[in-house]
């Protein structure tokens, strides 16, 4: 009688799995927020190019605004201050990133070397079943022989 092949490692399989979504999440969520930083030192680029462009407007008008200048001029540290934040947050955020594609992949490998077990297993699950119905099939031929012979021997008599 052929027993139901099971694999001990099932459980262990679908944890992997999960782990592996898991961090293919946390690597796709990082790597939004870093979208989101990019996004965001783009507007502080373009707000500094317009910011840089009316400076030199008000620099290029006959009578000059000390106060207007003041402002502008602190202004343009502080978008500065903001799009080198940005970068230093990005650069943080590649590192944190790269790490986590680093687990991603070690999680990926584990997944995949217990689905490998798990289809190796199964083949010899298979080729076991083949045997036995091999093994089966050439034990009735052998009978449906024998049988045939006495059959001729009797009948031969």
């Amino acid at each position: 009688m052929a027993r139901k092949d099971v694999f001990r490692f099932e459980t262990l399989l679908k944890l992997r799995r999960q782990k592996e979504d898991e961090a293919q999440r946390t690597v796709a969520a990082r790597m939004g927020h870093i979208r989101e930083l990019e996004k965001r030192q783009e507007a502080l680029n373009s707000r500094i190019e317009g910011q840089a462009s009316s400076s030199r407007m008000v620099l290029s008008e006959k009578t000059l605004n000390l106060d207007e200048i003041r402002l502008s001029r602190h202004w343009m540290i502080r978008l500065r201050q903001g799009l080198l934040q940005a970068e230093a947050e990005m650069r943080t955020q590649r590192a944190i990133l790269a790490s986590e594609r680093t687990r991603l992949s070690d999680a990926t490998k584990n997944r995949k070397v217990l689905s490998r077990l798990k289809e190796r297993r199964l083949d010899q699950y298979f080729a076991e079943q083949d045997r036995r119905d091999q093994a089966e099939l050439d034990e009735m031929n052998v009978l449906r022989f024998a049988y045939a012979r006495i059959d001729e021997e009797t009948s031969a008599s």
